[in-house]
């Protein structure tokens, strides 16, 4: 289900589109302000600020919670 990104939990999906419907980008929530996500340039996980889904790279950010 999709949620509001003021209301993120552990494990919700962050997926932000850089031009139209299509995904630039995908991370999941972990708490506290920060999201996993996986780094192109070295192909491995890392733990960054959630705000890197703020400001203009992206037209449109969604996050959805997984159903259990």
């Amino acid at each position: 289900q999709q949620v509001d990104l003021r209301d993120l939990r552990p494990g919700d999906v962050i997926i932000g589109n850089r031009s139209g419907d299509q995904p630039g980008h995908a991370a999941i929530y972990a708490g506290d302000g920060k999201v996993a996500q996986n780094t192109s340039n070295t192909g491995r996980i890392s733990v960054a600020s959630a705000n890197v889904f703020n400001g203009k790279s992206f037209q449109r950010v969604v996050a959805y919670r997984p159903r259990v």
